[in-house]
């Protein structure tokens, strides 16, 4: 279903049916925006749903494989940066602020705040 509709038109009959509901009742106005809002936030959900049953379990499989990849990346990153003998271990597990102590160390003192 390739379904395409021109914005121009649809916005110009929407400012038009706005207008008039706001013209005539304001009563009228709030009662059709109302709807309107249930009808998205079930379109919402239902898009939801079937994202949910179709896609799901790909993207969690994934960000579950590039996060734990990231953090051994970022780890590594962090060892090396302190140091692997007995004193860079030492700094790295005594460390409350571990990014911060190496921006200090290897960039600016701005990065570290």
């Amino acid at each position: 279903m390739d379904i395409q509709v021109r914005w121009l038109p649809s916005a110009l009959v929407a400012a038009a049916s706005i207008w008039i509901f706001a013209f005539l009742d304001v009563k009228i106005s709030a009662q059709v925006t109302l709807y309107l809002e249930e009808f998205s936030i079930i379109l919402m959900l239902v898009l939801t749903a079937v994202i949910f049953a179709t896609a799901v379990p790909l993207a969690i499989g994934a960000v579950v494989l590039l996060t734990g990849i990231f953090y051994i990346i970022v780890s590594y990153a962090q060892s090396v940066g302190f140091g692997l003998d007995a004193a860079g271990v030492k700094d790295f597990s005594t460390s409350s602020a571990p990014l911060g102590d190496l921006a200090k160390k290897f960039m600016s003192t701005s990065l570290s705040e």
